[in-house]
C-alpha cells in the first residue's frame, strides 16, 4: 500500500514540477519579447529625438548662413561707397560694426558645430547604456530558459519547442509598467509550494554557463 502511495506522490510531484518548469519557460519567453519590444521602441524614440534635434540645428545653421551672406554683401557695399571728410567717421563706425558682426557669426558657427558634435556623442552614450541593459537582461533570461530546459531534460520532462527568438521586424506597442513587470517576473513571488522548493534546489545544483 505504501509503495502505491509513494508512486502516486512521485507522479504528482513530477506533474507539478513539469507544469512549473513550463510555466517559468513561458514567463521568461514573454519577458524576452517584452525586453526586445521595449528596446526597439526606445531605439526608435532615440532616433526620432536625435533627428528632430539635428534638423533644428541644421535649420539654425542655414539661417545663419543666410545672415552671413547678407553680411558679406553689406561689407562689399560699404567698401565700395565713396567717402569724404564728412562721412569718414560714420564710415569707420560701420566698418567696426561689420567686423564685430563677422566675429559673432564665426562664434555662432563654432557653437553650432560643437552642439552637433555633443548631440552625436550624447546619443551614442545613451544608446550604449540602453543596449548594454538590454543585452544583459536578454542574456540572463536566455540562460535561465536554457537552465530550465536542462533541468526538464534531467527530470525526463518534455517541454516542447518554446519559441524564444524575439528578432521581430515590427515594433509592438510599448507595454504598460504592470505588463513589463509581469513579463520580467520569471520566478513566482508568492510563498513557494513544495514543487517550487524542488525547482529551486535543482537550480542551485545546476551550474550556470
Amino acid at each position: 500500500m505504501d509503495h502505491f502511495s509513494n508512486d502516486a506522490m512521485v507522479t504528482e510531484t513530477n506533474a507539478a514540477l513539469e507544469q512549473l518548469i513550463k510555466k517559468e519557460i513561458d514567463r521568461c519567453s514573454e519577458a524576452l519579447a517584452v525586453a526586445h519590444n521595449e528596446w526597439k521602441q526606445t531605439k526608435q524614440e532615440e532616433d526620432e529625438v536625435f533627428e528632430a534635434e539635428q534638423m533644428a540645428l541644421e535649420e539654425d545653421h542655414e539661417r545663419e548662413k543666410a545672415h552671413e551672406r547678407l553680411h558679406e554683401d553689406e561689407s562689399k557695399l560699404l567698401k565700395a561707397l565713396p567717402t569724404n571728410q564728412h562721412m569718414a567717421m560714420l564710415h569707420n563706425a560701420l566698418l567696426v560694426k561689420q567686423k564685430k558682426e563677422a566675429m559673432l557669426i564665426e562664434e555662432w558657427f563654432n557653437a553650432n558645430k560643437i552642439a552637433k558634435k555633443r548631440l552625436r556623442e550624447e546619443r551614442a552614450r545613451r544608446l550604449t547604456t540602453l543596449r548594454g541593459t538590454y543585452e544583459r537582461e536578454t542574456y540572463t533570461l536566455t540562460k535561465m530558459i536554457e537552465q530550465l530546459r536542462h533541468m526538464a531534460e534531467v527530470a525526463g520532462i518534455f517541454v516542447g519547442d518554446t519559441v524564444t527568438d524575439t528578432s521581430r521586424s515590427a515594433v509592438s506597442p510599448r507595454p504598460s509598467q504592470d505588463q513589463a513587470k509581469a513579463g520580467r517576473t520569471c520566478i513566482l513571488s508568492d510563498p513557494p509550494p513544495p514543487h517550487m522548493i524542488i525547482l529551486s534546489t535543482l537550480m542551485d545544483t545546476t551550474q550556470w554557463v
